[in-house]
This record gives structure tokens, C-alpha cells and sequence, in this order.
């Protein structure tokens, strides 16, 4: 038995009821983004590991999903050409964002999230990204979701697909197509690499650091 479009749509409605059923936690953990992100993104790994464990041994499911040590070439297209793949999705959000403003409300919530106060706030959300939001997302999205519509519906469609589900789950009408983008050149890094999902979880893990960390530090 092998990941098929049917195990990705399974994953997807999993991934997208843990979302829903975390929100009660944000008041127990006393608005902590940080704790609750973490739980988020284990409850997809675990997603993942279970939907790959109905096909596969667990020996076989690395194999699939592809834990190899990437060449230095990759190391660097992971990190600073996700460099320029952030200042491509801040254009797009920004051109989207000029014409579909949100709330000013909206904006300052999302913002205070993710504000970082001291430098143990920016070192912890560091290890988050690297650790958990990369590759917990990239395991679900990439090796499990994407692999699995790869085998039924060829490598360009599964990419167009997991990037359309990827962009979904945020919830973010507004931020569709700049997510989607950003899957796209996710799922391109995954299969030019050979399906090593340690070439995207790196290439994400910087997406992220960028825009949550570095950048507030900067300014």
C-alpha cells in the first residue's frame, strides 16, 4: 500500500480539525502563541506520522518522505533563496493588502502575537521555527500530502494542489495567493531535491524567521 490522493485529503480535514479544536487551549495557556503554535504543529506532525504509518513500516515512511542530508547547494537555495522568495510574498501581500485592507483592529491583534519583547522571546521562537513549524509543516504538507497526490495525480498537480490546501488551512482569505506561491516554491524544493524534506524544512524555517524574528529585530 502507498500514500494515494485519498490519504492527503485525509490529512488535510485532520490538520484542519486539531486547528479547530486547539482554539479552547489559547485561554488555558494564557494567550501564550508561542506554547500553542508548538502544541498546533505537533498535533500535525503526529497527523502526519499516522497517516504514514497506514502505509508504511517506520523504516520505510523516512525512506518516503526523505530524512538525507542536504548538499551545500541546497543549503544555500534554502536559505537565501527563501530570502528572495520573502521579499516576493511581502510584494504580493502588500499589493493584495492596498486594495483589501484589513481591519486596522485585525492587523494589531496578528502583530502582538508575534511581537517579540526580549531576546529570549526572539531565541526561543528561533528553536520554535527551526524546530517544530518547518519541519512538523513540511512532514504533513510535502512528504505525506503531497507524495500522496503525487501517486495518483503526477508531481506539477500534486504541488498546485498541496499549495492550494497549504494556503487554506491558514485561513487567511487574503493571504491565499501568496501562500500558494509559497508552496509552490516548497513543493519544487521537495521534488528537485529529490524528495528531501529537509531541503524545504530548512527553506521554511527561514520564511518564518525572517518575518517573525529577524525583522522585529532589525527594526
Amino acid at each position: 500500500m502507498k500514500l494515494d490522493w485519498k490519504l492527503s485529503i485525509m490529512a488535510f480535514f485532520l490538520a484542519l480539525i486539531s486547528g479547530f479544536s486547539l482554539s479552547p487551549f489559547m485561554n488555558i495557556l494564557g494567550g501564550n502563541i508561542l506554547l500553542l503554535s508548538t502544541f498546533a504543529e505537533l498535533f500535525l506532525l503526529a497527523i502526519a506520522l499516522l497517516i504514514g504509518r497506514s502505509s508504511f513500516s517506520w523504516r520505510d515512511l523516512l525512506s518516503e518522505i526523505g530524512f538525507r542530508k542536504p548538499s551545500g547547494t541546497w543549503i544555500v537555495i534554502s536559505t537565501i533563496g527563501m530570502t528572495g522568495v520573502w521579499f516576493v510574498v511581502i510584494f504580493m501581500s502588500g499589493v493584495i493588502s492596498y486594495f483589501f485592507p484589513y481591519p486596522p483592529a485585525y492587523e494589531e491583534a496578528v502583530s502582538s502575537l508575534f511581537l517579540q519583547r526580549s531576546l529570549l522571546d526572539s531565541v526561543l521562537w528561533t528553536v520554535q521555527i527551526f524546530l517544530f513549524i518547518g519541519p512538523c509543516e513540511e512532514i504533513l504538507f510535502r512528504g505525506i500530502m503531497q507524495r500522496g497526490f503525487e501517486n495518483s495525480s503526477g508531481e506539477f498537480l500534486a504541488i498546485l494542489i498541496t499549495s492550494i490546501l497549504f494556503a487554506a488551512i491558514h485561513m487567511d482569505l487574503r493571504g491565499m495567493i501568496p501562500r500558494v506561491f509559497l508552496g509552490i516554491v516548497l513543493g519544487f524544493m521537495y521534488t528537485r531535491s529529490k524528495h528531501n524534506i529537509v531541503v524545504p524544512s530548512i527553506a521554511h524555517g527561514v520564511y518564518d524567521f525572517i518575518g517573525i524574528v529577524l525583522l522585529q529585530i532589525l527594526l
